[in-house]
């Protein structure tokens, strides 16, 4: 019985411990287990490789990048060194020929070669509109006068000119192109242009007839002039036309430049075949 009582007591010595409730539960105790020392070992020798290999960024190790820079030469240094390249005198100033070594096969030929442009005086864009010609800068700035066909004409813009007028002589009488003859603005029609703009200083609208407008202006000019009208030069007649245009209008040069369309203007008159 003794020997079988000591049994029973080294079997239960032999049995593994119940764990404890603390022991157990996860929420207050958390169950870490111990990790072996192969385990570390093998982890410190990954460690020891990766400091032992280079430090790669975007494939390039930067320990090679680091020393690169170092050897590399500053600013002050690469200046230096391609300062004889750089234009830093008067005698490299700008339109000087350069000389290019090229293939004689693929070289331009000088004759197609274009010229730069000198630089000339200064040129209003406003002078496109022909109402410009309200604008006293139009005389004292550009050196222009009213009466310059460029500026003042009849000019149908969607009716081609004849090509042999152009070049030379038109001599077909029933031609349908556009001359510049017939482009041209005479003196009473000169008068009627810049009248155009404000026909209400006449008396007339743009309802009115052509033969209606040019017999107004024709007295508005007598009214003005009197006598001297045929004393007076045309563009002097048309400069005070411009005044008197502007004022009726209540326009402060030099802001006279017209924005309103006309409704009527000098035709072009063109000839029935």
């Amino acid at each position: 019985e003794e020997n079988c009582f000591d049994d029973e007591i080294s079997s239960n010595c032999s049995r593994e411990r119940r764990r404890s409730f603390r022991e157990s539960n996860s929420f207050t105790k958390p169950n870490f287990k111990h990790v072996d020392t192969p385990k570390q070992e093998a982890a410190n020798k990954l460690s020891k490789k990766t400091l032992e290999q280079p430090e790669l960024f975007l494939g390039l190790n930067i320990d090679e990048l680091k020393n690169l820079y170092v050897k590399a030469d500053g600013l002050k240094e690469v200046l230096e060194k391609n300062a004889p390249f750089m234009i830093s005198n008067e005698e490299n100033a700008c339109g000087q020929e350069i000389t290019v070594d090229t293939d004689q096969v693929t070289a331009p030929n000088k004759q197609t070669e274009g010229k730069p442009y000198p630089f000339g005086p200064y040129h209003s864009p406003l002078l496109v509109f022909k109402s410009y010609r309200f604008s006293p800068y139009f005389r004292t700035k550009e050196k222009l006068y009213l009466s310059s066909v460029s500026y003042s004409n009849k000019i149908e813009p969607k009716q081609c000119f004849c090509r042999f007028d152009l070049t030379g002589t038109c001599n077909d009488d029933d031609c349908q192109w556009q001359h510049m003859k017939d482009c041209t603005l005479g003196r009473r029609q000169l008068f009627e242009d810049v009248i155009s703009y404000n026909l209400g200083l006449i008396g007339c609208s743009d309802k009115s007839t052509d033969e209606e407008i040019s017999t107004a202006t024709e007295k508005y000019i007598e009214k003005l002039f009197g006598v001297n009208k045929d004393r007076m030069a045309m563009d002097q007649i048309a400069v005070l036309l411009v005044s008197n245009v502007n004022e009726s209008k209540g326009h402060t040069p030099p802001f006279t430049t017209w924005k309103d369309e006309r409704k009527w203007r000098v035709k072009y008159l063109k000839k029935t075949p």
